[in-house]
């Protein structure tokens, strides 16, 4: 990771296979509740930590942002990813990147 990310000053990457979805009481045990992918059930621990497990290993850090919404006022957000012990730089960027995306809403009805 420290390779690939050596000539970028941060990496725009998907934080879940999908947008937020209505909370809802799902059966236990959780790990293993299905939520819908593209026509497949994943478990519920698979699709909230496919694209971020990595950097939990890697060290690297990340910050969130908003850069959307679903249908129903939902958000959609993109993970911002740094070289590791550049928490600061990642931070500036991602203030610069919240100039375009707007800042954070709460969803309808929170």
């Amino acid at each position: 990771m420290q390779k690939f990310l050596s000539d970028l000053d941060a990496w725009i990457c998907p934080v879940t296979p999908g947008p937020a979805f209505m909370h809802h009481k799902i059966s236990n045990p959780v790990l293993t509740s299905p939520l819908k992918v593209d026509d497949q059930e994943l478990p519920y621990w698979v699709w909230g930590t496919t694209y971020t497990a990595v950097f939990n290993l890697t060290g690297n850090p990340v910050v969130v942002l908003p850069v959307g919404r679903t249908k129903a006022g939902l958000p959609i957000g993109v993970q911002v990813v740094g070289r590791r012990w550049s928490d600061m730089e990642l931070l500036n960027i991602a203030e610069q990147l919240t100039e375009v995306t707007g800042a954070f809403q709460h969803p309808p009805g929170y």
